[in-house]
């Protein structure tokens, strides 16, 4: 097993240790600062709210986009 794969299921099984709200907490923490450096998946996330909800105006989708990016931060914790 690589050290990669070793590192990856360690952080798992510590975060599996973890009260469910510290979880949420930091899933939302990351996906902040996803939004903040315009990670990739900020920017998918952006223009596919962007193609689905074109009648909403540009702060509107904006807000939408970065909150859409923490709901999935936290669930990808949770998982």
């Amino acid at each position: 097993m690589s050290l990669k794969s070793k590192i990856i299921i360690l952080f798992i099984r510590i975060i599996g240790l973890l009260p469910l709200s510290w979880v949420r907490h930091m899933g939302a923490v990351v996906a902040r600062l996803s939004w903040m450096i315009q990670t990739r998946d900020a920017k998918v996330t952006q223009t596919n709210i962007d193609m689905c909800f074109p009648l909403l105006d540009e702060q509107q989708r904006r807000d939408l986009a970065r909150q859409s990016l923490i709901e999935t931060g936290k669930l990808a914790l949770e998982i």
